[in-house]
């Protein structure tokens, strides 16, 4: 493992605990101040709420709470699948691991490091009275600012720079930090943390960040990119169905197409934020290329418009045929490019002659049973070669182009 940086700070909710503290502690204490703390996190992720203001009042909400059910939350909050082997790890690779958090109470953050075998663990200061909070809330860390404050108190003491600093987040009051640290890593991170991290881990396991330090990124097994690329060309060619399907029931088919494009919808941007949606998450997380991982991916949405609108715009037969060409020439192409792909098209080098040969083959196969002769080799030529053009997502352009020429012909 690397030797350099030495300090690596991971936030506690979201990455250590999986759920936030003073939410599950809110909802312990009453409903409607759950339901009101809900609201303003939603503030303070939209910058309407600073971080002061925030842990102020949601503070001020559970004065009378007494200690005991701070533990019993603490006692049930989930922790993240391999932290205690990922802090071995780190320390005995001559990292010096810190819990910093600037909601859960400091009591519980030292518990936290205690229980993970690390030394350091900061959080926020709770005035007890009686064996109750008291409602008010104090320290560096209770106020905006404070992270930055907590690591540089560390660096000084053991004489380091920014540069020697890895932070590990997922939300948006880490930013400041992130972006002065050596190495910054988002873990289901929200969509501004994904914009600036160097590094994201998804999987659910605090072992990834050790894989990042050790080698500069995840290790690449090869049979899962062909996994990865396979699962993502199933779902093209899930495709194939629809136009037998809308034979049947068209209205219905169109109407479950769009529902299904907003479901998919609200499953990014519950991405974006860190957490996943159910089953149609856990699903597009096993499709994401590496690269994807960082903002919203738009391919399922217009692999949708494009089979919607040739249902509309085009007679059956050409919608039939240029269907299965978007299910099956595209999958070909990415397949065969993949794996035998050495000649590049010259004007566009991501693309090989392999596959645009592959996709021209299958598009004739595919309109074949559907078209004249002459009318299947125009569609075959007509959406490889608009597939090999650099355009970022052909799903709309190689339907509707193709449909568009073959019904001009037909």
């Amino acid at each position: 493992m690397k030797a350099h940086p030495k300090l690596i700070i991971f936030d506690l909710d979201g990455v250590i605990f999986r759920g936030q503290y003073l939410l599950r502690l809110s909802r312990r204490v009453s409903l409607p101040g759950w339901f009101l703390n809900i609201y303003r996190c939603l503030l303070y992720e939209m910058g309407m709420l600073s971080m002061d203001v925030l842990l102020r009042d949601v503070y001020l909400g559970f004065k009378g709470t007494p200690l005991s059910t701070l533990r019993e939350v603490y006692d049930e909050m989930p922790i993240i699948n391999g932290a205690r082997e990922a802090m071995k790890d780190l320390k005995s690779g001559g990292y010096e691991p810190a819990i910093v958090s600037s909601g859960v109470p400091d009591f519980v953050v030292r518990d936290v490091a205690g229980r993970l075998g690390i030394d350091l663990g900061f959080g926020p200061e709770v005035s007890v009275s009686g064996g109750t909070l008291s409602g008010e809330i104090g320290g560096v860390l209770a106020h905006q600012g404070g992270k930055s404050e907590i690591v540089e108190g560390l660096l000084r003491d053991r004489g380091l720079g920014w540069e020697d600093v890895i932070v590990v987040a997922d939300d948006r009051n880490n930013l400041n930090i992130m972006k002065k640290a050596g190495i910054s890593i988002g873990v289901n991170a929200c969509y501004p943390v994904r914009k600036c991290a160097a590094y994201l881990a998804d999987s659910g396991d605090l072992r990834e960040v050790v894989g990042f330090l050790e080698t500069g990124d995840t290790v690449v097994d090869i049979w899962e990119g062909w996994l990865q690329e396979a699962r993502r060309k199933l779902l093209h060619v899930f495709a194939a169905a629809v136009p037998f399907v809308a034979g049947l029931a068209p209205v219905l088919t169109v109407v479950s197409l769009c529902v299904m494009a907003v479901i998919y919808t609200i499953s990014e941007w519950t991405r974006l934020s860190g957490r996943v949606f159910p089953l149609v998450g856990d699903i597009s997380f096993l499709c994401l290329r590496k690269r994807e991982k960082r903002y919203f991916v738009l391919a399922p949405i217009t692999l949708t418009l494009g089979v919607v609108s040739s249902l509309i715009i085009f007679p059956r037969e050409v919608a039939m045929a240029v269907i299965l060409i978007i299910a099956f020439a595209d999958s070909a192409a990415a397949l065969v490019g993949r794996a035998w792909g050495t000649w590049r098209i010259p004007y566009n080098r991501s693309k090989s002659v392999q596959g645009l040969i592959a996709a021209m083959v299958v598009a004739f196969l595919c309109s074949a049973p559907y078209l004249p002769l002459t009318a299947a080799v125009v569609a075959a030529l007509a959406s490889s070669l608009i597939e090999s053009l650099p355009i970022r997502d052909d799903n709309v352009t190689v339907p509707v182009g193709t449909g568009i020429i073959l019904t001009a012909m037909v």
